[in-house]
């Protein structure tokens, strides 16, 4: 039997991440942590697409908003780490849309953190990269959770 190629590898590891996203909608969120746990170990470090949905994904499992930081930092810190033609493999063909809903993230669990400046940064960008996004469902739910922050922020004093 041939030894397996890096691509062949990035399909299976796509696959399981595509399938624990899924079963993520299905399953209680320990099982869900549990699985996007194990599939991070086994995602080579270079492979910084791969692990930049995992953790954007991983991150809404989360119960203890610092665990939920945690790997809302790693997925921006992934995406910013990835090179851009890696995007299209996996079909995303335009990258920066996500940046919008990594900030959001960050700027939503920031403030539940209490960190409300570094709320507020993120906040910022991802209201600078909102013309990014698609005209669809997708970017009205980044585009009002956007506002939702906004307001909580905003009474936040």
């Amino acid at each position: 039997m041939a030894a397996a190629t890096v691509a062949d590898m990035d399909r299976e590891l796509w696959s399981r991440i595509t399938d624990t996203i899924t079963m993520s909608r299905e399953h209680d969120r320990v099982t869900s942590r549990e699985a996007f746990r194990s599939v991070w170990d086994d995602t080579p470090p270079t492979e910084h697409v791969l692990r930049c949905v995992i953790a954007h994904y991983a991150a809404d499992c989360e119960d203890a908003p610092e665990h939920e930081r945690a790997w809302d930092e790693s997925a921006l810190r992934e995406f910013e780490l990835a090179p851009e033609e890696g995007w299209a493999e996996v079909g995303i063909a335009d990258p920066t849309g996500m940046l919008p809903s990594l900030h959001l993230n960050l700027a939503d669990v920031a403030h539940r953190c209490g960190d409300v400046d570094v709320a507020r940064t993120h906040l910022v960008l991802a209201t600078e990269h909102l013309q990014r996004l698609p005209d669809d469902a997708y970017g009205a739910t980044v585009r009002t959770g956007v506002e939702g922050v906004r307001e909580r922020i905003g009474s936040a004093g």
